[in-house]
Order: C-alpha cells, then structure tokens, then sequence
C-alpha cells in the first residue's frame, strides 16, 4: 500500500493549459498578451500557474453569469 499522498501539480506546461481550456495554442498565446493568463520561466521552460487557469475560468464564469440566463431544454 502506498502511503504517499499524491500532491495536485503547481503549474503546467504551455500545451497542457491550453488544451486543458479547450483553446488552441493561438488563443492561449492571446490571452498571455493581454495579461489575461500569466507565464513564469524556469528555466527554458515557460510554466503556466494552475491557480491562472482557476482564475481565468472563475473570471469568465462571473462575467458570463451577468449575461443573459441560459435557456433549459
């Protein structure tokens, strides 16, 4: 039995963030522009925070939400 409990990663890759949105590398690389998504570099690498991707979904969440209401089916 493993007794190592398994630690949630802090960040990810640049590939796996955009796939994880649903976006394409494109997109992504829009929202760094704007200062909507932030990167750190270790390294070579540039890594993007899972708390970013949390936020930017809570913040288009919260947005949307003022929208118009969704129509049930």
């Amino acid at each position: 039995m493993n007794t190592q409990q398994q630690i949630p990663p802090l960040t990810v890759g640049v590939e796996s963030a955009y796939r994880s949105l649903g976006i394409g590398r494109t997109a992504f690389y829009a929202l760094v522009r704007t200062g909507e998504i932030r990167l750190i570099k270790l390294g070579k690498r540039s890594l993007v925070p899972c708390a970013e991707l949390e936020r930017l979904v809570a913040d288009r969440l919260n947005t949307s939400s003022t929208a118009a209401p969704a129509v049930a089916k």
